[in-house]
């Protein structure tokens, strides 16, 4: 059997080092930003909230108090998943990241609950008043400030297949939507004290926002937990890119998840003549090809039989 050597393993090696360095840069940059703006968000809400006596705005400083706490979380989830594996996780790191996507998820359905029912109460409270019109420029602010926010970590959680920045995002989404309707319930308040319910009305909006868009990522990502497979066809895809560099006999096992990606077992029947040396080209060659070509598969593992 002619076995040959694989060509810029090397540059391709250090080029996969370079891309993930600067992928963890990136995302330490975009929590950072995240964290900050939280913050900022907290301030505004909880500002405006006192200031114009405006539940809704109040319900929205809820949710930025929990964005604040849940993103200081999964700064640092992510480093901590991009772990390599050792003697104790010998598959890795990277499903850490899930599991506190899904704690961020169903601590959110809690918080939406909980704003949802509150608002309600309001709602038919006889002595409640409406809010003060100051509201309304604190509630604008945390519009655009929680548009930003969920563009650009949208953006990063789509090119870092990220999914604690996706979880980010989407809750700069929801806190973007309702952040809206309070500025609406708000504005809808001042037209005379019949109309005060709007402002509790907003308030519910907020939390029946939180609760639709956490049903909808827990189910989003519940096929993770099962170890979904990879693709239709994967292993003929594996058998294919394989057969580019090994002639010989091969078997395969079921793929491992680890996080975004998963570990693939290939099972080489390599001849009587072949030596150590020839054992370990082909198996970087198969490795670095399957990497390359599959942007599923994370890592490799062998097993070798004597044809």
């Amino acid at each position: 059997m002619k076995i040959k050597k694989t060509q810029g393993k090397d540059s391709l090696k250090a080029a996969s080092v370079c891309d993930t360095e600067a992928c963890a840069a990136c995302s330490r940059k975009v929590l950072h930003w995240t964290i900050c703006a939280n913050l900022l968000l907290v301030v505004l809400t909880m500002m405006g909230g006192v200031l114009s006596g405006s539940v809704g705005l109040m319900a929205d400083g809820a949710q930025a108090i929990f964005c604040l706490i849940t993103s200081a979380v999964i700064s640092y989830s992510i480093p901590l998943s991009k772990k390599r594996s050792d003697a104790k996780f010998p598959f890795g790191y990277g499903k850490l990241e899930l599991v506190v996507a899904f704690a961020v998820y169903s601590i959110l359905f809690g918080l939406g609950l909980f704003v949802s029912i509150s608002s309600v109460g309001v709602m038919f409270a006889r002595n409640s008043g409406g809010p003060g019109l100051i509201g309304l420029p604190f509630a604008l602010a945390a519009v655009l400030v929680t548009y930003l926010q969920y563009r650009y970590n949208d953006c990063a959680g789509k090119k870092l297949s990220s999914w604690g920045l996706t979880a980010n995002a989407q809750n700069a989404k929801a806190d973007m939507l309702t952040s809206a309707a309070v500025s609406l319930g708000i504005l809808l308040s001042q037209m005379g004290p019949g109309f005060a319910i709007f402002d509790a009305l907003a308030a519910f909006v907020v939390g029946f926002v939180i609760l639709k868009d956490s049903v909808a990522l827990w189910l989003s990502h519940f096929k993770f937990i099962l170890d979904k497979v990879p693709e239709p066809g994967y292993l003929e895809k594996i058998s294919e890119v394989v057969a580019g560099a090994f002639p010989g006999g091969v078997r395969f096992l079921k793929p491992k998840r680890i996080g975004r990606k998963f570990w693939v077992g290939v099972g080489l029947e390599m001849p009587e003549s072949a030596s150590v040396q020839d054992l370990e080209v082909v198996q970087q060659d198969i490795k670095a090809r399957l990497i390359e070509n599959i942007d599923w598969i994370e890592e490799v593992d062998f097993f070798l039989s004597k044809g």
